[in-house]
């Protein structure tokens, strides 16, 4: 699962956290936008290591709590996703192995 914890505490001096993925699928890696808006991420079905073959890359849309894969499910094998300076890219390194 993927969460996020504000950095600064509410007025209980508590940081709520947030689930932004239902939890059904490992994550493995992720990368923030430049404007802290949306979150890149890899995630995989379980945390075995040979599942990272079936890894696929999504992003989190922070406001409105929207996931939406960024490509064909289960076929991704990637990691480090990162987002370009401006947010207007997404770079990762993908593995050519079948």
């Amino acid at each position: 699962a993927l969460y996020v914890t504000p950095a600064e505490a509410d007025a209980e001096g508590k940081r709520a956290q947030r689930k932004l993925t239902d939890g059904k699928q490992h994550v493995t890696e992720f990368g923030w936008s430049p404007d802290g808006k949306n979150i890149a991420f890899v995630q995989q079905p379980t945390p075995k290591a040979d599942d990272w073959m079936k890894s696929e890359l999504a992003e989190a849309d922070l406001a409105g709590g929207a996931v939406k894969p960024l490509g064909p499910a289960r076929t991704f094998r990637g990691s480090n996703p990162a987002f370009s300076p401006d947010g207007r890219w997404l770079a990762f390194a993908r593995s050519t192995q079948e």
